[in-house]
C-alpha cells in the first residue's frame, strides 16, 4: 500500500498520506483513524483500520503505525454476531479496535513506544470501551449484559515495575512519574462500577469479577534449560543452547520438556512423536523426582526458592480434554515467572535472567499468590467461590437449568 511521508523540519511535523487520507501530526501525536482498502482479487477487497504516532522528525525519522485491524464496518468475515452488528455499534460510537488485544505492550517492550505514548493508547482503547458500555446499558432491558475492561489489566503488566522498589528496572524517577498509574486506574474502573450502579434498580444484580490479580515479575526462568542440568533433557551435538520450538533437542536422550508458560511434559513413549519414557509407574515415579527437585529449586543469585507449589494434571483437570493438558504445572514464588524462552521451548545457555522488560507485573504465579476480584450487590451464601462458579449463578438467575456435567456452584 503506497504511502507518503513529508517532514516540516521547521514546524517539526510528518504529514501522512495513505489512500487519499491525510494527516499531518505533531512530535508525540497519534493520527485518527486512517481507512484503507486492500484488493484481493477481481472485483475483491478486504479493509483495514490503523493509527500512526509520530516519535519524532530530527534528526531520524520516528513514525510507529499500529497493527491493521479489521475494519468494524466490513470485516473481511463476521467478527460479531449478529453480523451487521460491529458495523452498527460503530456507527453509534465510532471506529474502534478490533484486534483481541489492541494494546501494544510489545512496542513499548522494544522501545517503538515509550511509557506517555502507551498510555495514551491505553487511554483509546479505554474510551471505546466505555462508549460501548453506555451506548448498550441504554438499550438494555433484562437478560444478561456481560462488558469486559482489560485496560487495567496491561497498565498493570507494563507499569509494575514503577511500584517494585526491588525490581531491575526499577528507580527513584520512575517510581515518582508512573507510582500512582495503578491505583488510579483501580480509581477509575470503581468509578465506572459507581455509576452502573446509579443506572440500575434494586432487582439487577451486578457481578464485578476478575479471574486474577497480579504480582512482580523480576526473574525469569529458563525451565527447559534447567531440566537440562538436571540430565532430564539434552541438546544434539552437545550444543550451548537450543532454539525454539524444540528444534535442537535430542529426543533420544530427553525425558522431559517445558512449553508454554508455566507446563512440562514428559517425553513419553505413544503420545510425543520421539517418546522414550514409558506411561504408567515409570511415568509417575518420574513425575514424582521431577516434582521434588523442582520444589529444591533455588535462584543462586538471591538464595530463594523458585516453585512454590507443583500441581498434577490429574489433580486440576478432568473430561476427555484433559489429557492434553502439560503432565505438571508449576506454581512459582511471588518475583519468578516462566521465561518467554520457554514459552517457545526455547534452551537458553543461563538458568534464571534479571526481566529487563518493561512487561513487568504477571499472573502466571502460583494462583494462590494473585487470587482474583469478585464483588455482588447482594449476599454471598457460597463460601470461596472461585470462576467456575460464574455460569451456573448466571443460569440459575435467568431461570436456565444448569447442566448436571457443568462445573460449579451457585453464590447463592
Amino acid at each position: 500500500m503506497p504511502l507518503t511521508i513529508t517532514r516540516d523540519l521547521a514546524q517539526r511535523t510528518a504529514t501522512i498520506a495513505v489512500q487519499k487520507q491525510s494527516f499531518t501530526l505533531k512530535e508525540r501525536e497519534w493520527s485518527p483513524w486512517f481507512h484503507i482498502k486492500f484488493k484481493t482479487g477481481f472485483l475483491q477487497s478486504m479493509s483495514a483500520v490503523g493509527r500512526f504516532y509520530l516519535t519524532s522528525v530530527a534528526p531520524e525519522l520516528g513514525l510507529y503505525g499500529s497493527p491493521l485491524n479489521f475494519d468494524p464496518e466490513n470485516p473481511p468475515y463476521p467478527i460479531s454476531y449478529p453480523e451487521r452488528y460491529s458495523r452498527d455499534l460503530a456507527r453509534a460510537i465510532g471506529t474502534y479496535h478490533t484486534q483481541g488485544m489492541p494494546e501494544d505492550t510489545w512496542a513499548l517492550n522494544e522501545g517503538r513506544l515509550d511509557d506517555d505514548a502507551f498510555l495514551q493508547q491505553c487511554e483509546q482503547i479505554h474510551h471505546e470501551r466505555e462508549a460501548m458500555l453506555w451506548h448498550e446499558l441504554e438499550r438494555y432491558h433484562g437478560g444478561v449484559f456481560v462488558t469486559v475492561f482489560d485496560t487495567v489489566d496491561r497498565i498493570q503488566h507494563m507499569f509494575w515495575r514503577a511500584i517494585d522498589t526491588t525490581h531491575p528496572l526499577y528507580t527513584p524517577e520512575l517510581g515518582q512519574r508512573y507510582g500512582q498509574i495503578i491505583e488510579q486506574w483501580y480509581q477509575r474502573m470503581d468509578s465506572i462500577v459507581g455509576q452502573v450502579l446509579d443506572k440500575i434498580d434494586r432487582d439487577t444484580t451486578l457481578i464485578v469479577l476478575s479471574d486474577h490479580g497480579f504480582a512482580s515479575f523480576r526473574r525469569a526462568v529458563h525451565l527447559n534449560s534447567w531440566l537440562r542440568e538436571q540430565g532430564l533433557l539434552t541438546l544434539q551435538d552437545n550444543r550451548s543452547e537450543g532454539r525454539g520450538y524444540g528444534q535442537d533437542i535430542d529426543w533420544s536422550r530427553t525425558q522431559a520438556y517445558a512449553l508454554g508458560i508455566g507446563g512440562i511434559y514428559l517425553n513419553q513413549r505413544g503420545r510425543e512423536p520421539q517418546g522414550i519414557v514409558e506411561p504408567g509407574e515409570a511415568a509417575q515415579r518420574l513425575l514424582r523426582d521431577l516434582s521434588t527437585r523442582l520444589l529444591a529449586f533455588q535462584d543462586e543469585k538471591t538464595g530463594q526458592p523458585v516453585i512454590r507449589r507443583v500441581l498434577d494434571r490429574n489433580t486440576i483437570y478432568h473430561g476427555v480434554e484433559a489429557e492434553h493438558a502439560p503432565d505438571v504445572f508449576l506454581g512459582f514464588h511471588d518475583g519468578y515467572r516462566a521465561s518467554w524462552q520457554t514459552a517457545v521451548g526455547g534452551v537458553p545457555r543461563a538458568l534464571i535472567e534479571d526481566n529487563t522488560k518493561k512487561w513487568s507485573g504477571d499472573h502466571i504465579v502460583d494462583p494462590d499468590l494473585v487470587p482474583g476480584v469478585l464483588l455482588v450487590n447482594r449476599p454471598l451464601s457460597l463460601r470461596n467461590p472461585s470462576l467456575e462458579d460464574i455460569a451456573p449463578t448466571i443460569l440459575k438467575q435467568l431461570g436456565t437449568q444448569i447442566p448436571p456435567d457443568m462445573d460449579g456452584h451457585t453464590l447463592w
